[in-house]
């Protein structure tokens, strides 16, 4: 974990800009890939990144229009997508594309953690207010990175020197 933006928000629609800017204050640089939810990514957030991080691609489900919506339904919808600006565009073309979609199959990596801090009882969180809240998602995350870490390392065969 990089980045933890607490809030008191029941869904996390639109807060992607935020941990974006949390990702460059503690790295130094934005990720170059930006895995969202299809929920927390807006087309706002889509066109706002496009202007402010050229370099940034962004993976996140799009709309789409209902298997059962009426004709006169589906009509709209493509005249909405037929005046949609570039950058939508592309973020549409490259969900479509198989590489796109085999990138945003990785974001389940980020599933893990989350339901490691599930397991943990963290689903309540026994403090309130946005200072303690803060701290106590630190801590889960401290824990987290070092629980990956030593995973990984245990993962590497150790040799002695000869």
């Amino acid at each position: 974990m990089v980045a933890i933006a607490p809030s008191e928000q029941g869904n996390d629609r639109g807060l992607a800009p935020g941990v974006v800017e949390e990702v460059e204050r503690r790295c130094g640089a934005a990720p170059r890939r930006l895995l969202a939810d299809a929920g927390a990514m807006t087309e706002d957030d889509i066109l706002g990144f496009a202007k402010s991080h050229e370099h940034m691609q962004v993976f996140a489900p799009p709309r789409t229009c209902s298997e059962t919506a009426k004709p006169a339904s589906r009509r709209r919808y493509e005249r909405e997508l037929a005046r949609e600006p570039e950058p939508l565009k592309l973020w549409r073309a490259r969900m479509d594309s198989e590489d796109g979609k085999a990138i945003y199959r990785r974001r389940s990596n980020t599933e893990h953690a989350h339901a490691r801090m599930k397991n943990c009882r963290f689903d309540r969180l026994p403090v309130r207010g946005r200072v303690k809240v803060t701290a106590v998602c630190l801590l889960h995350a401290v824990v987290h990175n070092l629980v990956w870490m030593w995973s990984r390392q245990a993962a590497i065969p150790r040799r002695c020197p000869a």
